[in-house]
């Protein structure tokens, strides 16, 4: 309430006939929104319990119980003050993180390749707030301490931004923080949101958001949310922006290093996310995804005790984070799974986690919790913070004080015995399995049906305990067996033996005979299986390699070290991508079932592997046959599918659709690998043109409708052709620099404000010529684009520029 507070003083005293006190003095003496450094929330950690073995008659008892450690874990706070049976999970004595240092640390990662542009709404609504009455006020530099008077001067000045409630630089939202969504009714705000993003991944050194009419004090929410929102912007910091009066004109980000470097990160973090990603599958519910990923992050990430990473690059790529990073790198892989997520802060614990949506329920998942800080083991994956309820985790695992709009009222996973689980929980052959307890057996469990609602049974029993080091006739309480996915077979470890499940076959493959402690920890690393062995359940543990005679050996590939990348103020070179604008709305033309079947109008005539379109004329020289006949020879276009399977028609007057249009781009790119990405409601994977709408959102080429969809199956339009072409020449490094004056056509006041450009290098660069309608050649910019009309288009294309 802070900054409506002080706008409006500043909107008031703008009436007066007096001189106003300067809004950045005022906002300085009120005090400021910064918020502590450091990720210090607390994790305790308890020593199990032992239970003491009977002893034969005439010997000693021991006369004291095992002395409890007292290790810190840090970020983590659990059970304390309960008096409970002890787990597989021992925790210990809380103890605060030091803070961290306010200012931001330098880069430890590569920063890759260029990241994807993204589209942006053209023609912006452009409302402006209490301009009328602030528009008067001559703004000076934001720190002086000078007065202004009345005047319709507009002045230019610069404004720092505070940085707040920007999760990557540990700086989390707190109650007088104003949401940037409440500008929804003055200013477009998915708008400038998508614009600076769009400029981001085109490493625009300067963004201009002037058309967006922001008012200077929202721009911090605006950029909060726009790090926020998107974890793989982790190489871009914001400082300054231009201000005339009150609105921004421009915000200015500072790259972590330069092109290049910016490049091979990008490329890490991309290639990190698909290895992710690649766990879960299309027979996997919400829930069940949300586990997998869940479990993979907790696995493949350390708890940061140098309080140095906080993006989810650093929690995906270097496998080590502090609390924001795990959270931003969840909420990357719930947003690439179609998982609605959110982050959740608290000031109070000075720690954030996230919640998702699943089944129209909001639940908390903080993977942070579910990864003890002080726990060796690498398989280790706690399950307590996953789909907890605000009472679960509340309650029962104690956050408190946190700040999010949703809530968490579904207790559907409270109680579900997969929770007490520390294993991963992992889905082979159609079965979930996971480490775990069934009326007192302890071993592996199967479950059949789906995670939620299936069956459990034990499968295979593991009945040695874990001893006390040098404490005869001592035990810990509980199960310390892990599983990891070798060689498509199951791993788990017991006390002191290996054991490997395939195709429903248990055998024990391997006994540690060394003496050194026992068997606490199972893990595959390139591509070698290894057991951890340690005296102590929260001991130190080294790693022994495990043979496997089945498994074919594999050649060791030695990793390669990963290069340090300091921050430099501004990237040496930028992409050649420029920022691109798209549609406010869809075609205006109602799109139609796309066509399957051949016209029985139309007689068939032979045809030839050469040649195999019956309703093409062969007529050498006609633009229509030889456009045609370029795009099937090269590859790019192949004609429409029978039902019965085979291609004898192209059919040239029909229109083409957007799914088309992509997979014709893609083809022409080479049909580079890509992970599927659903980003659009009407994409899912495994259709034909899933791979090629992934690879043109990613490189900015397309970015659908606003209302999340991508229009598959609408008709595309000429000017939408012409500014995808021109995009993808952008893209491929080629010049466009190409205009024609397009005046002179009488439909061109029909061409879209986003679109007049892209018609001008379209015809400036004679990919449209004109569509000819009783002697006078029309643009039909907003016409749909026949299939042959686009093969004409792509071969003038390819013969100006290249695939």
């Amino acid at each position: 309430m802070r900054k409506r507070i002080l706008v409006w003083l500043m909107v008031l005293s703008m009436l007066l006939p007096t001189v106003c006190v300067n809004a950045a003095e005022l906002l300085d003496t009120e005090g400021s929104l910064q918020q502590e450094d450091g990720d210090s929330t607390q994790r305790e950690s308890k020593t199990p319990d032992t239970e003491e073995k009977t002893l034969p008659e005439g010997e000693a008892t021991p006369s004291s119980e095992p002395e409890e450690k007292a290790t810190p874990i840090l970020g983590q706070t659990e059970e304390p003050g309960k008096t409970v049976e002890p787990t597989a999970l021992p925790t210990e004595t809380p103890e605060r993180e030091e803070p961290v240092p306010t200012e931001t640390p330098e880069a430890t990662s590569t920063p890759t390749e260029t990241p994807e542009p993204e589209e942006v709404t053209p023609t912006p609504v452009k409302t402006p707030v209490v301009t009328s009455m602030l528009t008067a006020m001559a703004t000076p530099d934001p720190t002086s301490t000078a007065t202004a008077t009345l005047t319709t001067e507009v002045k230019k000045w610069t404004y720092k931004l505070s940085h707040a409630g920007i999760i990557q630089e540990n700086k989390y939202p707190d109650d007088d923080f104003v949401r940037a969504d409440e500008l929804e009714e003055q200013v477009d705000l998915e708008g400038v949101r998508s614009f600076i993003v769009k400029s981001l991944l085109a490493g625009e050194e300067e963004i201009d958001i002037s058309e967006y009419q922001v008012p200077v004090f929202y721009i911090d929410q605006v950029m909060s949310e726009v790090l926020n929102e998107n974890p793989r912007f982790f190489y871009v910091v914001f400082d300054d922006c231009v201000v005339e009066d009150t609105i921004v004109k421009s915000v200015i980000p500072i790259y972590k290093g330069n092109r290049d470097e910016i490049i091979q990160g990008s490329t890490e973090y991309e290639q990190a996310v698909a290895k992710a990603l690649a766990c879960v599958d299309g027979s996997m519910n919400t829930m069940e995804k949300a586990c997998v990923l869940h479990d993979y992050l907790v696995t493949h990430c350390e708890y940061d005790k140098s309080y140095q990473r906080y993006d989810a690059y650093s929690a995906l790529v270097d496998g080590s984070a502090v609390c924001q990073g795990y959270t931003l790198a969840y909420l990357e892989l719930m947003q690439r799974a179609g998982i609605d997520c959110t982050t959740v802060p608290s000031n109070a614990m000075n720690h954030i986690w996230n919640m998702i949506l699943v089944d129209g329920n909001w639940y908390h998942v903080d993977t942070t919790w579910d990864d003890p800080s002080n726990w060796d083991s690498k398989s280790y994956c706690g399950h307590k913070n996953f789909l907890a309820s605000d009472a679960e985790i509340r309650d029962n695992q104690e956050h408190h004080d946190w700040d999010v709009r949703y809530e968490a009222n579904s207790t559907k996973f409270d109680n579900a015995e997969w929770k007490e689980s520390n294993s991963i929980i992992c889905k082979y052959q159609g079965t979930w399995y996971y480490m775990g307890s069934i009326g007192g057996a302890n071993g592996l469990i199967g479950r059949t049906g789906s995670l939620e609602n299936g069956t459990s049974s034990i499968v295979q029993s593991l009945t040695k305990r874990w001893p006390v080091w040098n404490q005869a006739g001592y035990y810990w309480k509980g199960s310390f067996g892990y599983i990891t996915i070798y060689d498509n077979a199951i791993y788990f470890n017991g006390s002191d033996s290996i054991y490997k499940y395939k195709n429903g076959q248990i055998k024990e493959l391997y006994t540690y005979t060394g003496g050194e402690g026992y068997l606490y920890d199972i893990v595959t690393k390139n591509d070698k299986l290894y057991c951890g062995v340690s005296q102590s359940y929260d001991g130190s543990i080294s790693y022994i390699e495990v043979s496997d005679p089945e498994v074919e050996v594999k050649p060791t590939v030695k990793p390669t070290a990963t290069p340090t990348v300091k921050p430099t103020a501004k990237p040496t070179a930028t992409p050649t991508v420029a920022p691109t604008v798209k549609p406010t709305a869809k075609p205006t033309v109602e799109p139609t079932a796309q066509p399957t079947v051949i016209p029985t109008a139309t007689p068939r005539r032979p045809v030839s592997s050469d040649f195999p379109f019956y309703d093409v004329d062969v007529a050498p020289g006609n633009w229509k046959y030889e456009s045609v006949k370029y795009v099937y020879e090269n590859g790019i276009m192949n004609g429409i599918t029978n039902t019965d399977g085979t291609i004898d028609s192209f059919q040239p007057d029909e229109p083409l659709t957007r799914a088309m249009f992509a997979t014709v781009l893609y083809r022409m790119a080479g049909q580079p690998p890509v992970a599927f990405e659903n980003r659009f409601s009407d994409v899912s994977t495994g259709r034909y043109y899933s791979s090629a709408i992934t690879w043109a959102y990613r490189n900015g080429i397309v970015n659908g409708y606003v209302d999340g969809s991508y229009g598959v199956d609408d008709y595309i339009t000429r000017e939408q052709i012409a500014k995808m072409l021109r995009i993808y020449a952008q893209v491929r490094g080629y010049s466009t620099s190409e205009r024609a004056n397009i005046n002179s056509f009488p439909d061109v006041s029909d061409v879209s404000g986003w679109a007049v450009e892209h018609m001008s290098w379209a015809a400036g660069c004679g990919m449209i010529n004109g569509k000819n309608i009783g002697g006078t050649y029309y643009l039909d910019a907003k016409g749909n684009a026949t299939r042959v009309e686009c093969a004409a288009m792509l071969m003038r294309f390819i013969n100006r520029y290249g695939k």
